[in-house]
């Protein structure tokens, strides 16, 4: 057999080292390169460039495995990658030796087919991988493929047009199997490459807050925005020039930088302040130097700043960093409208409910479907729609023991799906929920045989009030109007196997269909196929009532601004009401305009709000940490058994246990909250002084709660670090987790 049989799988090595060389520095260092093999008989003299190839191929790898870091990625190619390169390239210079007719005969004869077989299985597996990008790749492969793909993402050079761009990541996700586990993908960013090489190019960073000559008093925020042509590295505060050590750190992550400006040790006067950034290469920028003005008292009227920060409090869960940066940046009202208006398929909210479900992948039980449900809210990129999503379910308070997991989980998709929308919406879906009917036993009432739970909650609870002027004639006639409302029970049509999915199902011949007087509307008697109409105008009569507006904008008030709400706010809430047609975007943006709101008094914050807090605003997704904490302290997701729903007043969780268990939370979770000092001011082995335990004080309670501590609570802590024993680590975790104990972490 001819030296030259191995020809083309050469010519397949030479047009994956070509590929190689062209995509090189476009290519991720993780993702598998490969050619495309073509079956053709060429002329001997083409086997050097077999060799090329080859050759080619595993100097690029050597050469990829002396990469430095921050070309493309920090992860390596493993060095048994190269393994079957180099056997290959072993196998097809054996026939080239002129031993070998003499001494491996047999080897001759089987030298082509050998190669062939050899270079046919690179070339197979370095094909199938790319092709399989996405797809489960066995461990095995991973381990002797060129590179390892760890990402379900093709790169390559494109020439793209002038214009907006939309880039879609596609992830089919398996099931975890015993023995094999199941793989994720997680996208940390996305950039576009123009060139590779040496990274000569400085980062550029601008300041986007606070304004020229802005005035500060005490505390205030510095929003910066940064880019770099391969990847930054970090952002640091300046102040007067000098470094203040208050960093924030960009790797693998887009460049908005919102930095705590704490002003206590700045003397009242002109002031400058810049940001400076480094990227992956060590490249830097500075931005020009912005004056501002450092106040000696406080100004007599909220600034721009504090208004975010309460603005935050009440419809959020804190300043939370990015959305203190677009309250400021936006603008109060743009900021509300803005997140007023997002809908579940909004990229982040959708991911993050997929997140939810895909960790607790059961959700058969109560926890697994109240672990969603807090990881949604821990994860979710509007805090705002959160907030308003957990009134409206509190509103419509079901308890998930007597629901069960089945029939809630879907009740609280469906309430996600809606959002603040009109009002008369969510009232009839909550009417139409087998969650809501089976809780308050609808199914039960039929015609002749009335239960007149549902009736009778929906009028007080939902949407008159105790007071809204109805009597007990109109619950028993308006029970009469709803008998025959259920929900069906369906499998998949075929297997005869377990309930599928619950419906809302009408039966017209379970209906009471008799002439009917309810809240001083005649309803006639009514066919079988008029009395499910008659049924849906009865619930859209309550949504016109003229106690309803005030019941619902009153119930909106005391949970954003005051309990009792001020009647004066509640009166004009409920003139936007009426002209809005029962829009809650329109209500809650009327709460955030008006006056009332602006002079709130302080609130304490309910163990939800207090979780939320804590989690949010410090990064830290510990969904079994916050709902173990919610049950603790008796406001678990779903889990109270009165329709009333969750108290709003303040003394509800104010009790010894509910205090105990917010000091447990922020105990086990002092490693995050730790993070809200600056990894500079964390280091060192100087011991700590009674300016730097200020600063650190400062620091934590500013990132957590927008403002200082009292002077009260303040006095308290530096005491308590002044006895603190350990390094400047343990002081930062033990300042941590006391000022997260303060009462100015526990009120909005």
């Amino acid at each position: 057999m001819s030296s030259f049989a191995f020809l083309w799988p050469a010519i397949a090595c030479v047009i994956t080292g070509a590929a190689l060389y062209v995509t090189r520095g476009v290519l991720d260092q993780t993702v598998t390169p490969a050619g495309v093999v073509r079956f053709a008989m060429l002329p001997p003299w083409q086997a050097l460039l077999g060799f090329v190839g080859l050759a080619a191929l595993v100097l690029v790898g050597i050469d990829h495995l002396n990469t430095p870091r921050g070309t493309t990625t920090n992860r390596r190619p493993r060095l048994g990658g190269l393994v079957l390169p180099l056997i290959a390239l072993a196998v097809l210079i054996l026939p080239f030796l002129p031993v070998v007719p003499d001494r491996w005969p047999v080897f001759q004869a089987l030298a082509g087919p050998l190669v062939a077989v050899v270079w046919l299985g690179v070339a197979g597996l370095q094909l199938w991988t790319l092709w399989q990008a996405g797809l489960a790749v066995p461990r095995w492969l991973e381990r002797w493929t060129l590179w390892r793909v760890t990402a379900a993402i093709w790169i390559a050079t494109a020439t793209l047009a002038r214009g907006p761009k939309s880039l879609a990541v596609g992830f089919e996700n398996d099931k975890y199997e015993k023995g094999k586990g199941d793989r994720n993908l997680f996208v940390e960013a996305v950039a576009l490459l123009e060139s590779c090489g040496p990274d000569a190019v400085a980062p550029w960073a601008r300041i986007a807050w606070p304004p020229a000559g802005h005035p500060v008093h005490l505390v205030d925020a510095v929003i910066a925005d940064a880019g770099d042509d391969r990847e930054l590295a970090w952002g640091e505060l300046v102040i007067d020039g000098k470094p203040t050590g208050v960093r924030a750190d960009l790797a693998r992550r887009p460049g908005r930088m919102v930095f705590p400006l704490l002003a206590r040790e700045l003397a009242a006067g002109e002031h400058t302040l810049a940001v400076r950034v480094r990227d992956a290469a060590g490249n830097g920028f500075a931005t020009p130097p912005a004056a501002m003005s450092v106040l000696a008292e406080a100004p007599a009227e909220l600034g721009p700043y504090a208004r975010a920060v309460h603005l935050l409090n009440r419809f959020a869960y804190g300043p939370e960093p990015d959305e203190l940066a677009a309250v400021l940046t936006m603008g109060e009202q743009a900021w509300l409208a803005d997140r007023l208006s997002r809908t579940l398929v909004d990229a982040g909210e959708e991911a993050a409910l997929e997140q939810a479900v895909a960790q607790f992948a059961n959700g058969r039980g109560p926890n697994e479907v109240q672990s969603r449900a807090v990881l949604h809210a821990l994860a979710s990129p509007n805090p705002v729609r959160v907030r308003a999503v957990q009134w409206i379910e509190n509103h419509f308070s079901t308890w998930i023991r007597k629901t069960g997991a089945e029939l809630e989980w879907p009740e609280h998709v469906e309430f996600l799906r809606l959002g603040p929308r009109t009002f008369a919406d969510l009232v009839l879906a909550s009417a139409r929920s087998p969650s809501m009917l089976r809780y308050l036993d609808a199914p039960q009432s039929v015609a002749r045989r009335l239960n007149e739970n549902y009736a009778r909650e929906i009028m007080e609870l939902h949407t008159l009030g105790v007071h809204g002027g109805y009597t007990q004639a109109d619950v028993t006639a308006l029970a009469s109007l709803l008998t025959g409302w259920g929900f069906a029970e369906e499998g998949d049509g075929h297997s005869g196997g377990p309930v599928g999915r619950r419906t809302f199902r009408f039966d017209p011949q379970l209906n009471d269909g008799s002439p009917r007087l309810a809240l001083g509307l005649a309803f006639p008697k009514a066919a079988p196929v008029e009395r499910y109409d008659r049924a849906r105008m009865a619930i859209e009569l309550l949504c016109a009532h003229p106690s309803h507006a005030r019941f619902v904008c009153r119930k909106l008030a005391e949970h954003y601004v005051a309990v009792p709400a001020p009647d004066d706010l509640v009166e004009d809430l409920a003139r936007v009401y009426v002209t809005r047609y029962g829009d809650l975007e329109e209500v809650l943006l009327a709460i955030s305009r008006h006056p009332a709101f602006w002079a709130a008094p302080v609130r304490m914050t309910s163990p939800f709000d207090f979780a939320m807090r804590l989690s949010r605003t410090s990064g830290a997704q510990q969904p079994g940490a916050v709902m173990e904490f919610l049950q603790r302290s008796g406001m678990g997701g779903f889990d109270r058994a009165t329709p009333d729903g969750y108290p709003e007043e303040d003394r509800g969780w104010a009790n010894s246990n509910a205090l105990l268990q917010r000091w447990r939370l922020a105990r086990r979770s002092e490693g995050a909250l730790a993070g809200f000092v600056p990894g500079p001011w964390r280091g060192g082995a100087e011991p700590p002084d009674d300016r730097w335990r200020q600063a650190v004080l400062d620091a934590i309670a500013v990132r957590l709660t927008g403002n200082l501590l009292g002077e009260n609570s303040n006095r308290a802590a530096l005491d308590l670090l002044a006895a603190t024993r350990g390094d400047r680590r343990e002081v930062v975790r033990a300042a941590a987790a006391f000022v997260a104990q303060l009462p100015e972490a526990n009120v909005r």
